[in-house]
């Protein structure tokens, strides 16, 4: 096999490899979603907000409910940040036309945000949300564009060294 069909094939693997990732951190229940989470608010609290110790009882819980709401959203966004990346990476090896990777690769990206958010209404104590099908999608958006600017950049780079 070529070099490029097995660089294409593993690109293609790494973007269906996080995908299942994703589909399994989506597969838990809220109960463990949220204890899979806990050390990052902790993480959260103590590095943005040192007085957490200091407040009262029902303070503490309003400052975990946000900042559980913040980890969680920015999580949602890192992960698809990085499919928008792999898709692009794979995309860019497989379809000719350059004007239809970034599309290409947004497009299922944002697809596979819209059904994993189906999926998790299927799960106990999760739901599906607009919301996030949202912040999925600009995550995807990111990392493709992301991409998209460093391979625009080395093909610039190496037009001038020739």
């Amino acid at each position: 096999m070529k070099r490029t069909t097995v660089f294409l094939v593993l690109c293609w693997a790494a973007a269906a490899l996080w995908m299942a990732l994703i589909f399994s951190f989506s597969a838990q229940p809220a109960s463990e979603s949220s204890e899979t989470s806990s050390p990052f608010v902790r993480a959260y609290l103590s590095l943005f907000h040192p007085e957490y110790g200091s407040l009262s009882p029902t303070e503490q819980f309003e400052l975990e409910e946000e900042a559980s709401f913040r980890v969680r959203k920015t999580a949602h966004f890192s992960i698809y940040t990085i499919l928008g990346a792999l898709l692009f990476s794979a995309a860019a090896r497989t379809v000719s036309a350059s004007g239809l990777k970034i599309p290409l690769s947004f497009l299922i990206g944002a697809l596979y945000a819209v059904s994993d958010e189906i999926h998790q209404s299927f799960v106990p104590g999760r739901s599906c949300e607009l919301r996030d099908m949202c912040i999925d999608s600009a995550g995807v958006l990111l990392g493709v564009l992301l991409c998209a600017g460093v391979a625009s950049l080395i093909r610039r780079r190496k037009q001038q060294d020739r």
